[in-house]
């Protein structure tokens, strides 16, 4: 490998590298870090299988790199460069093959973790698979530093001379000197397809380690310049990689992380005073009582509710007409009036709502304030509303002081914000349409349950 192909690798490496340091750095700036950048250099000791070399991991097999990752909500990308030497010497033979290979290796690999784990994991397995370039020389050792070419001898020895009866007493002999001069394989190159598995563990808040298995498969067969067998060259490596974020918290960042995710004590809450409250005193619980504000020591069922004789939603204790003719509008007071009367004294949105639901569910408080209206019944009656806006009386009054900034919230247009449109502004809210913010879905809450 020349230093120009060093220098225009480590360019094309580094170029993408600024790109996404510099948009990591931008997603942090104004929300919790989403995309994670790091960069990476590694060590490594490398396997190689040949047609008949196989050469174990060993000193003499190494490997060194540098990589660029990144992740997002656990996917992770890596781009890498590395550089690898392997060596081989032959031993159980009388030609005593041997080489030395001096590779480069670049590509891009994809993956993810392998178990979803929970954030502040300190150990995280993961899985990559990519594909990649593989450039190497490969060269091997001939003869000693002076020019003289080895002949192996079947006693062991290597000499200056073939062996031969008639060279037994003039031959030298010779020491290799393991400087590998002659070329085999000069300027190649293979497509490779890299699969790596790893044990991410996290140091700090900045920096890990990964401890990592890599299969390079390899789709040549010239590595070791032998072509026996038809089948590729094959690289393993085994490497420990420390790993630095690119990512910065800042201070607003942090002043956010902690507004979003206050700690709460519940040490100090009284559970089951909280379930078995009586606001009343009547006996019943608040979870089954129907009727709130019962006088002390007046008889209640098991609701919670005194008797209503007449059926008119109206309890006899606050009932002045106990025996009010079926089918009849009251008053709160429970003396029966007529349709007229419900016009004239109900002149808000609710006239209609309270003594429908009056009749529907006796013992229920007229809505908005309410104890308890069944499921069914309020959503009957909050779709048929919703249908026919014209039941609700308002007067012009009203309609003046409904504010202005609402209406993009007061989808049929009655100046009544109901809950189905309170609804459909969270969804707003989440899915950023029709303009809607934090503050005015507040102010259009606190406008329904309060004001109107």
């Amino acid at each position: 490998m020349t230093p120009l192909q060093l220098r225009v690798y480590f360019f094309l490496f580094m170029l993408p590298l600024s790109y996404a340091n510099s948009y990591g750095q931008m997603r942090t700036a104004g929300n919790p870090a989403v995309l994670q950048t790091a960069l990476s250099v590694e060590i490594g000791s490398i396997r190689f299988q040949g047609d008949d070399a196989v050469s174990p991991f060993h000193a003499g097999n190494f490997s060194k790199g540098a990589s660029f990752r990144f992740g997002y909500q656990g996917w992770k990308t890596a781009l890498f460069i590395s550089q690898s030497t392997i060596t081989w010497n032959e031993q159980r033979s009388l030609k005593r093959n041997n080489f030395k290979s001096e590779t480069i290796q670049y590509g891009l690999m994809v993956g993810r973790a392998l178990f979803q784990t929970e954030e502040g994991n300190r150990f995280n397995p993961y899985i990559l698979g990519g594909i990649a370039i593989i450039e190497f020389d490969t060269y091997t050792d001939l003869q000693d530093k002076n020019g003289m070419l080895y002949q192996y001898w079947s006693d062991g020895t290597i000499r200056d001379l073939p062996e031969a009866s008639f060279n037994q007493q003039v031959s030298g002999i010779l020491q290799r000197d393991y400087t590998y001069e002659s070329p085999l394989a000069i300027a190649q190159r293979s497509l490779c397809f890299p699969l790596e598995m790893g044990l991410s563990a996290t140091l700090s808040g900045r920096t890990s380690l990964d401890v990592s298995w890599k299969n390079m498969f390899m789709q040549s067969d010239n590595l070791d310049r032998n072509t026996d067998t038809p089948k590729w060259d094959n690289i393993q490596q085994i490497s420990l990689r420390l790993n630095v974020s690119l990512n910065k918290k800042t201070s607003k960042e942090a002043t956010f992380s902690k507004s979003i995710a206050p700690a709460v004590d519940y040490s100090t809450v009284n559970f089951e005073e909280i379930w078995n409250a009586d606001e009343d005193g009547d006996g019943v619980s608040d979870k089954k009582d129907r009727c709130y504000g019962t006088p002390k020591g007046f008889p209640v069922n098991e609701t919670g509710c005194t008797s209503d004789q007449d059926q008119d939603g109206i309890v006899d204790l606050n009932d002045k007409q106990i025996d009010t003719p079926p089918s009849t509008w009251v008053d709160e007071a429970g003396v029966a009036q007529s349709d007229d009367w419900l016009n004239d004294h109900y002149s808000d949105s609710t006239s209609y709502f309270v003594q429908v639901l009056r009749k529907i569910n006796r013992n229920s408080r007229p809505y908005p304030i309410r104890k308890f209206i069944p499921e069914s019944s309020y959503q009957k009656w909050t779709v048929l509303l919703e249908e026919h806006p014209d039941w609700r009386t308002r007067s012009a009054e009203d309609m003046a002081e409904f504010p202005s900034e609402l209406l993009r919230i007061d989808l049929n247009k009655d100046s009544f914000i109901s809950l189905n449109e309170l609804e459909q502004a969270v969804n707003d809210l989440f899915d950023s349409k029709n303009g809607m913010t934090r503050e005015l879905l507040t102010k259009a809450m606190q406008y329904a349950f309060r004001d109107q």
